[in-house]
This record gives C-alpha cells, sequence and structure tokens, in this order.
C-alpha cells in the first residue's frame, strides 16, 4: 500500500515537471516502474480527482487536473518519500 502512495507521488511530480497530458507507457519509462504500480496508482489518483483520461483512438491520456488541492496540504513531499 506504500508502494501506491510512493508512486502517486511520483505522478504527480512527473505531471509538475512535464505539465501535459501523459500515457501509461510514457509514465512507466519516466519513473522506472512496473505497469502493476502505476495502473495501481493511477486509479488511486482518478478515483481521488488528481488525474482525470481523456482517450484519443487507442491511446488513453492522463492529465493533472487538481493542482489546487496539492498545493492546500494534501500533497507534500518528506525527507525521501513523498505522501498523499
Amino acid at each position: 500500500m506504500l508502494n501506491i502512495g510512493i508512486s502517486s507521488g511520483e505522478i504527480l511530480e512527473l505531471f509538475d515537471e512535464i505539465k501535459g497530458p501523459l500515457t501509461e507507457k510514457e509514465i512507466e519509462v519516466q519513473l522506472k516502474a512496473s505497469r502493476e504500480s502505476i495502473l495501481m496508482s493511477l486509479g488511486w489518483l482518478i478515483r481521488e480527482g488528481f488525474i482525470t483520461t481523456e482517450c484519443v483512438g487507442k491511446i488513453t491520456f492522463f492529465k493533472c487536473i487538481n493542482s489546487e488541492k496539492k498545493q492546500r496540504g494534501k500533497y507534500f513531499k518528506n525527507d525521501e518519500h513523498s505522501y498523499i
């Protein structure tokens, strides 16, 4: 369960850097994480309202939509780990 939280934080940090939509594969490559971990984290982030999806043809894009929630303290970085 902790791995999902850490991966979710890393995904949010990646969206902060990229400033645009990403595919699942792009996230996997950037974070060097397992597909399973990425998919569980993306699911959690969607459920919590941090990201949304958009399908273009057969490609699904993920986009950060709730940076205000992060800025209010829901998301923060402490030492070596990201917590949500």
